[in-house]
């Protein structure tokens, strides 16, 4: 596991890493433009994650908040 990062620390994090709990139902076709657009443009805001411990011993980060 890493060292834990200050609050408000910013950093890149492998987006196969972040989960989501709970999602809400949306419909398909503009969730996946959304995600395609993130891909292809990136967050205009960066988005509050905490980290959790993963399954492979690594460390896995749940979607707290948007910008």
């Amino acid at each position: 596991m890493t060292k834990k990062q200050p609050l408000g620390d910013l950093r890149m994090i492998p987006i196969d890493r972040i989960e989501v709990l709970n999602p809400r139902d949306r419909n398909k076709a503009v969730f996946d433009q959304i995600v395609e657009n993130i891909k292809s443009v990136g967050l205009k805001k960066p988005i509050t994650v905490t980290p959790r411990p993963a399954d492979d011993g690594g460390e896995k980060y749940l979607l707290v908040g948007f910008g």
